[in-house]
Order: structure tokens, then C-alpha cells, then sequence
């Protein structure tokens, strides 16, 4: 005896519709934005982050910028360059960090959310003293900061009138700025939000 196949009921177009119009609706009123920015962009590690902001001075979006554009909020990320942990700092940097602190250096402590986070920073802090403007600061962190003096050096860059960093000959470089930049700017929308 075989059995009979139960056709499946299509959704009824209303209701089709109607989930439709409520998304819409949300659209609106600026919930789905705000939920679909908080989905896609993480507020992890947020009080690691805030003592390391506080510590050295730096914005709190620039570091969630920072996290969000160089390991998405994975802390066992690791780039084919050797990069590590959530701001994906170089074992080199990070021991040159650990030294000018007096600190023992340890590879491994670069998996640990607090200490990448906080050495990461603190290496956003030195490159914005070295260079006074944030495009500079991302693109050394991205390139290094050899290059950047370099391209400083021979004219190839320059800050215009408004602050941007233009002329920055590698491009993954010059996208990798836009990156943090357009992510700054949500961090700053979600953390004021957050304020409310």
C-alpha cells in the first residue's frame, strides 16, 4: 500500500505581504538600520576596549573600527602575514611594544582579547603621535609606517584641506582606510545610540 504524498499549502500571498510591509515599516522607523548595523557590526570586548581607549587615549569607534576591519571580532585570527589576535598585530610589533613597556614578551598573549586590544591601541596611539591624523595613522597601521614615511617623503601623499590622506599608492592600503573610516562612522552612530 503506498502512501498518499501531502501536498504543501504555498504561503498565502497575504502573508507574504504583510511580512513584507513590516519590514518596510521597521525600515522606517530606523529599526531595521539599526538592527542590521548591530548584527553586522560587533560591540564585543566592549570594556577591554573602553580601559584601553581610556588608557591611551584614543576613541572607542576607532578601536571597534580597527577589531572590525582587521580579524571581525575573531581573536584566533590569523593573517597569511602572521598577523595575530583581534587587532592582528605582528609578533615583531608586539615584542617592540613589550619591550619599550619592560614586559615579557610572550607570542602567545596575542590571542588574549585584553592584551591585543590593549597593545593594539596603544600602537594606534604611537602612530597618531607620529603622525597627527587618522588616515595616516590606518594606512601605517595597514602598510607600516616605514612606507608611510616614505610616501610622505616623496610627495606621493599628502593631506588635503579636509584631513583625508590622498594619493596612497597601494590600493588594498587605500581601501583598507575607507574601510575603517566608513566603520568609524557606524561605531560612532551605534555608540551614540547606545547613549540614548
Amino acid at each position: 500500500m503506498s502512501k498518499a504524498k501531502r501536498k504543501l499549502r504555498p504561503i498565502p500571498k497575504l502573508i507574504i505581504t504583510v511580512f513584507v510591509l513590516f519590514i518596510v515599516f521597521l525600515f522606517f522607523l530606523g529599526i531595521w538600520d539599526t538592527f542590521f548595523r548591530a548584527s553586522h557590526y560587533p560591540m564585543a570586548y566592549k570594556e577591554e576596549i573602553t580601559a584601553a581607549c581610556e588608557e591611551f587615549g584614543i576613541d572607542v569607534e576607532t578601536v571597534f573600527a580597527t577589531i572590525y576591519c582587521e580579524s571581525s571580532f575573531n581573536k584566533e585570527a590569523v593573517s597569511n602575514m602572521n598577523a595575530r589576535g583581534l587587532m592582528q598585530l605582528l609578533p615583531d610589533t608586539f615584542e617592540w611594544l613589550c619591550t619599550r613597556e619592560g614586559v615579557e614578551y610572550d607570542e602567545e598573549m596575542l590571542f588574549d582579547p585584553a592584551t591585543n586590544i590593549r597593545y593594539g591601541t596603544m600602537f594606534l596611539s604611537i602612530l597618531y603621535d607620529r603622525y597627527e591624523n587618522w588616515d595616516a595613522v590606518h594606512a601605517a597601521y595597514h602598510a607600516g609606517h616605514g612606507r608611510v614615511d616614505g610616501w610622505f617623503e616623496s610627495g606621493e601623499v599628502i593631506i588635503d584641506a579636509d584631513g583625508n590622506l590622498t594619493g596612497i599608492p597601494i590600493d588594498a592600503t587605500s581601501v583598507y582606510v575607507e574601510r575603517i573610516n566608513s566603520a568609524k562612522k557606524v561605531y560612532t552612530e551605534l555608540l551614540a545610540k547606545e547613549k540614548k
